[in-house]
């Protein structure tokens, strides 16, 4: 009957557990807005919040985007990459992100110090597409003209567009 009992309460514990899982860490769609719950913070977007092209926002990246694993995963800061016309007519959007872990300096890669809080490094080669619902609340806008160029050169380079070499 001990055993029982024990087995009883460790099934318990794993649906607490499993349904804390659902609550916590995972994009939920709310009646007004996009909300996201962490354990120390809420991350939210009304619906009738018109995402622009070139500003920071956090986003939440699931881990397989597109048939393929993504490495940069879960929330994070990201940049808004794709045109605003898209934008507000879409369902989804295009978006690049950063990191704050030291990396290899790729011509893919651009830091950027004074738009956050932490210096980060901006991954071109990580540019995906998610859903807007995806998206929460503004951190900031890249507005530096030189900032924006190096970004563009920065996915052009990854796309293929332009040689890296000459």
């Amino acid at each position: 009957m001990v055993y029982s009992s024990y087995k009883n309460k460790q099934t318990k514990k794993r649906e607490e557990e499993k349904h804390m899982s659902i609550v916590l860490d995972k994009p939920l769609l709310a009646s007004d807005s996009f909300v996201y719950y962490t354990k120390n913070k809420t991350h939210a977007r009304k619906k009738t919040e018109i995402i622009k092209c070139w500003e920071i926002r956090y986003a939440y990246l699931p881990e397989l985007v597109g048939g393929s694993f993504h490495m940069q995963k879960g929330l994070r800061p990201v940049l808004i990459v794709s045109n605003d016309k898209n934008n507000k007519f879409s369902t989804n959007v295009h978006v690049i992100p950063f990191t704050t872990k030291g990396k290899a300096k790729l011509p893919t890669h651009v830091d950027v110090e004074s738009e956050l809080e932490r210096k980060s490094t901006l991954l071109a080669e990580c540019e995906t597409q998610i859903p807007d619902c995806y998206v929460y609340e503004k951190i900031g806008e890249i507005t530096d003209k030189n900032l924006q160029k190096e970004i563009q050169k920065a996915v052009i380079i990854q796309h293929g567009i332009l040689s890296t070499i000459g």
